[in-house]
């Protein structure tokens, strides 16, 4: 009997090492979903703020930047290199790009407008930066990302859009 047991708890301990191991990767990828849809629930909100509504383009700005901390983290954690999360990490990596690309171009803007600024330089890069292509795309994306998320991994998360995030 006791090479048959001991056979049956070597078993028994190789596969909760690896029960364990899966059940780690479980809860980290939920937490990472769930950190990742606050991130862009702030994003969301930066998207909507009151500098960016087209008003007041004659007066100088430092417009807020988009965050990418938990983005960054899911896309290199690897958690996300699956099949079934193909189009997730597909829409994870065009965010990243284009937020990177639009926070570059605010960062620019500041450099540019702080160091001599005139009224038409002012009234010129304030319109650009509200009505351009390139923040259009961020903000496409970004709400793209947000909604694929809540679509596709409420199982997960149990966050859909009626929950309240943050306290108002």
């Amino acid at each position: 009997w006791e090479p048959a047991l001991t056979s049956i708890s070597l078993l028994a301990t190789i596969i909760g090492l690896f029960v364990d191991k899966w059940l780690t990767e479980q809860e980290r990828r939920k937490e990472l979903l769930v950190a990742l849809i606050h991130e862009l629930f702030i994003n969301l909100s930066i998207s909507k703020d009151k500098v960016f509504n087209g008003q007041d383009l004659n007066k100088i700005k430092v417009y807020p930047r988009f965050e990418d901390t938990v983005l960054s983290a899911a896309i290199s954690s690897g958690i996300f290199i699956t099949k079934k999360d193909k189009e997730l990490f597909r829409l994870m990596t065009t965010w990243k790009s284009l937020l990177i690309n639009f926070n570059h171009r605010l960062n620019a803007t500041d450099i540019y407008l702080f160091s001599n600024p005139t009224n038409e330089k002012i009234t010129e890069m304030n319109s650009g930066l509200y009505s351009g292509l390139t923040r259009q795309q961020s903000v496409e994306s970004l709400e793209k990302l947000a909604q694929h998320l809540l679509d596709n991994y409420y199982s997960e998360t149990k966050i859909n859009k009626d929950t309240m995030l943050y306290e108002k």
